[in-house]
């Protein structure tokens, strides 16, 4: 997914990378993403570190905050 970010650049993340961005931002566990996507768990930290460095973000919270802004995750609903 191409997303355009501040100063003209556009960030293209792959959809491994926004199906695990996903999984985090719901609350699982790498492992937990790892097993569901049927990946080793370092292929999982690969790709979302990647993932990351693309967004620019120092930690995986504000990665996971950052893809939300930027409209690549989708906001999840609250409880009513």
């Amino acid at each position: 997914m191409d997303t355009n970010l501040r100063r003209g650049k556009t960030i293209t993340l792959t959809p491994l990378q926004i199906r695990l961005l996903a999984h985090v931002s719901s609350g699982k566990t790498r492992r937990e993403a790892a097993r569901e996507e049927n990946y080793t768990i370092n292929y999982v930290n690969k790709n979302l570190t990647g993932a990351r460095r693309k967004l620019g973000a120092r930690n995986m919270p504000s990665c996971v905050l950052l893809a939300h802004k930027m409209g690549i995750l989708s906001h999840p609903t609250g409880p009513d």
